[in-house]
């Protein structure tokens, strides 16, 4: 089944929402070719404990615009497969951070060298951008997020 969901872009000004609408059906295309990988949300966790961990459960699950308990689920799930663990908070003897393991780490290096490999084996050699074009999207978005991240507009509704 193939669905035409790319619209074309006409001369208006680029919105920031198509952007985010195309990486999202660019991460959902390249997560479909990979069968074999855990699924999205295991992926989803594991980058963000890799690229913000240390952190706690409910910290986690702010990022991850989840509920505590399904933090927690998910939690217990990737420590049950080695993928986490659990380590005490030095800030408050009373909490737990929770980080990748290095099984973690090197599984979330393996699914992203995996779908990379098959992404570049679905496109073969009809290649549909360059390598320069590629590497300056990649500059585009890493900058996008890096500003995105950085700004002081935490909240949409105003409060801090």
């Amino acid at each position: 089944m193939t669905m035409d969901v790319v619209r074309e872009i006409g001369t208006a000004a680029p919105e920031p929402g198509e952007l985010m609408l195309a990486c999202a059906r660019l991460t959902r295309s390249a997560s479909r070719l990979n069968r074999r990988a855990d699924p999205s949300a295991v992926w989803r966790a594991m980058a963000t404990l890799a690229e913000a961990g240390p952190l706690r459960v409910s910290e986690f699950a702010e990022l991850d615009h989840c509920s505590q308990p399904t933090a927690t689920t998910m939690i217990k799930r990737l420590e049950a497969d080695g993928l986490a663990q659990r380590i005490a908070d030095p800030d408050d003897g009373r909490a737990w951070l929770v980080s990748l393991t290095e099984a973690g780490r090197r599984r979330l290096d393996q699914l992203r060298a995996q779908t990379a490999d098959l992404m570049k084996a679905r496109l073969g050699a009809t290649k549909p951008v360059s390598d320069d074009e590629l590497r300056a999207a990649i500059d585009v978005i890493n900058r996008l997020t890096t500003s995105l991240m950085n700004s002081n507009h935490d909240k949409e509704d105003g409060t801090e």
